[in-house]
């Protein structure tokens, strides 16, 4: 039997991906952390309000931090370079470098399965859907959640002992057919971005149709479509799982997976945490907390008349008048999201824009109901005033 190996050059041996993981691995990741920041900033410290939706991306941001450890190990010890110059080094430096892979796996499948918790919580704050597509809602996010530790449990249960998953030169076993594996990351995978779908298109078709000012829609629109971005990578990834398949030159082979399997859950986390940054950036152009530009919204009216201002015509509200009209509808509205007032003031411009007052009293009235309409949430056995179409809840 000839044992001879095979001779690769120097030149094959010298080829690395290792430099461009390094850099996809931390600038990803770092970019998610820098959003998480930035998101527990707003809530945390600008709205004082820190809500479960915080709680589900700090530990899937937490989980990404863990996944990109991992690979760093596995880069550091031959992810990235050709199987035989790591087994060059010795067995047991490509079982390291395997393990490491092998660890990192579960942290990068909860990393970009637990925003989705996050992001069915923050829809549901500003929809206010109906019970049964509230329940469908979150049935959705905690089957995938679910989906993920299956996945999880059938990657480490697919060969016996557990060991001969990254230590097979050293260690006899078995493993199942791949095509089991594969076959239920497929499924998992496109049910990923079917979830990732629908949490997009859902608050963006619901926001496009409200009556307020086209760039304030667009603005709206774009931070709650940033999930969408989300199902793109997750398709890409797709593509990549065949090279887990290549047992002759896996470390080398794999790296395009492992590269969008870190961006697909650092993605994920940033389109969870996007659309409650905005007054954040209201603090960085100097504007304050809460407020909106004449030019770009227009104040909730409450019956006073409306003054031109510089070019531009601001709706001003009496602070006194205003508390007194919530008051009464105390029973009927509900303020208590952070997430949701956050976004509340871009959506100023709702059914009532465009229509002139046609009354001091009356029709400042009818404003505030609108404009409650869009914003907050109202019971069922609350109804418009005559003569004023409001939109259904989602």
């Amino acid at each position: 039997m000839n044992t001879t190996k095979p001779h690769f050059s120097e030149a094959y041996l010298a080829e690395s991906l290792a430099p461009q993981l390094t850099i996809v691995n931390w600038v990803t990741t770092m970019a998610a952390v820098l959003v998480l920041g930035l998101k527990l900033f707003t809530t945390g410290v600008l709205k004082k309000t820190i809500g479960l939706d915080d709680l589900f991306i700090s530990l899937a941001t937490v989980m990404s931090i863990m996944a990109t450890v991992a690979v760093q190990m596995s880069i550091n010890l031959g992810l990235g370079r050709h199987v035989a110059w790591v087994e060059s080094l010795g067995l047991q430096q490509l079982a390291d470098c395997l393990l490491w892979q092998t660890v990192g796996f579960p942290f990068n499948i909860l990393a970009f399965s637990l925003p989705n918790i996050s992001i069915a919580i923050l829809i549901e704050r500003l929809l206010h859907p109906s019970p049964v597509r509230k329940v469908c809602l979150f049935a959705m996010v905690s089957l995938q959640l679910l989906l993920s530790v299956v996945a999880v449990i059938l990657y480490f249960a697919q060969c016996q002992p557990v060991r001969y998953l990254w230590d097979a030169a050293r260690v006899d076993g078995t493993c199942w057919n791949p095509s089991v594996f594969f076959g239920y990351y497929y499924f998992f995978s496109v049910y990923t971005a079917l979830t990732d779908l629908v949490l997009a298109v859902v608050p963006v078709t619901a926001f496009w149709q409200l009556n307020m000012k086209k760039s304030t829609r667009l603005g709206v629109c774009v931070l709650m479509a940033l999930t969408l971005l989300s199902a793109v990578v997750t398709v890409a990834k797709t593509c990549y799982v065949p090279l887990l398949a290549d047992h002759q030159d896996l470390l080398y082979a794999v790296v395009p997976l492992v590269e969008w399997g870190l961006i697909e859950q650092n993605v994920v986390i940033i389109a969870a945490a996007g659309p409650t940054l905005r007054p954040f950036f209201q603090l960085c152009t100097g504007r304050r907390v809460g407020t909106t530009t004449a030019g770009d919204s227009k104040e909730m009216n409450s019956g006073g008349s409306s003054k031109p201002t510089s070019g531009n015509q601001t709706v001003m509200a009496s602070r006194s008048e205003l508390r007194t009209k919530q008051s009464l509808r105390s029973s009927h509205v509900r303020l208590d999201s952070s997430s949701e007032l956050e976004l509340n003031n871009m959506l100023h411009e709702t059914e009532a824009q465009g229509d002139e007052p046609k009354g001091d009293g009356e029709s400042g009235d009818r404003t505030i109901v609108r404009t409650l309409q869009v914003n907050v949430d109202v019971s069922n056995d609350w109804k418009p005033e005559d003569g004023h179409k409001v939109k259904s809840h989602w």
